[in-house]
């Protein structure tokens, strides 16, 4: 059946895993969007959107019931794991329109989610899942997007994440709310809180 050319746009609906960060480190976040924001026009993240994507499983017209089972059995192929720690370290700019102003994961503090992300993409592609995301795996945080993109990296203080759950996140594009579909703490079987 053909799309109805007048009528509205149908919703696009994402699937992706990610962590999210805790309380303490969601304010902490926003916090250096703010003094960003000071600087620079940026039109901040919203404090509960702020996440760390580590596996972006797609798009489609509605919410995908075969994704989520897949996702949840790439879930118990995966766990337990050890929970692990790391760091964001800097501020910088990617490329678009306004361009994303990210905190980025300090290199000499990224082998174990680096890790942790390919165990979980692997577990994901033996589900047959497909994933939208790029190839290349730069672990951040998206605070907001900026204009113009900032000319270089910024330090900050270090934030320390300590990852211990793992989220399976259902967005609809143009709406503010993250439907958390399921969450598992990392060092253990069942599903978390």
């Amino acid at each position: 059946m053909p799309a109805d050319l007048f009528g509205p746009p149908r919703p696009v609906h994402s699937l992706f895993f990610a962590l999210m960060p805790d309380a303490q480190l969601r304010d902490a976040l926003a916090d250096m969007a703010a003094r960003i924001e000071v600087a620079n026009p940026l039109h901040a993240t919203p404090a509960h959107r702020l996440h760390l994507t580590l596996y972006y499983i797609g798009e489609s017209e509605g919410p995908r019931a075969d994704w989520v089972a897949g996702a949840e059995r790439a879930v118990e192929r995966l766990l337990p794991v050890t929970p692990f720690a790391f760091e964001l370290d800097r501020v910088a700019g990617f490329r678009g329109a306004p361009a994303p102003c990210v905190a980025l994961v300090d290199p000499g503090h990224e082998s174990a989610l680096s890790a942790f992300r390919q165990r979980l993409h692997d577990a994901c592609r033996r589900e047959g899942l497909p994933e939208a995301g790029h190839a290349r795996f730069t672990p951040h945080v998206t605070l907001g997007r900026v204009t113009p993109m900032l000319a270089a990296p910024i330090g900050i203080p270090p934030l320390r994440w300590q990852a211990r759950t793992l989220a399976l996140v259902h967005s609809v594009r143009g709406q503010s709310a993250y439907q958390t579909v399921g969450t598992w703490h990392l060092d253990a079987d069942g599903p978390g809180p």
